[in-house]
């Protein structure tokens, strides 16, 4: 197989993530998660989990299931 006839699926994976992006932050802003996500992005995590915890917070409002060290 020739690699004329592979597709990179890495545009199409990155216009996901910004769109994802880009709800995540009309819905809650730039908080905290979201730079920490940008941070981390090709340095410690891959775009796959950054679509994964994308999509997590735009469902749940959040990635953490627990608050750590929460006041009350």
């Amino acid at each position: 197989m020739s690699k004329d006839n592979i597709i990179s699926l890495d545009g199409a994976i990155r216009a996901e993530i910004r769109r994802d992006l880009t709800d995540v932050m009309g819905l809650h802003g730039f908080d905290l998660e979201v730079d920490t996500i940008l941070d981390s992005w090709e340095g410690t995590i891959d775009d796959r989990q950054v679509r994964e915890v994308l999509r997590i917070i735009k469902l749940a409002g959040f990635m953490f299931d627990e608050v750590p060290y929460r006041a009350d």
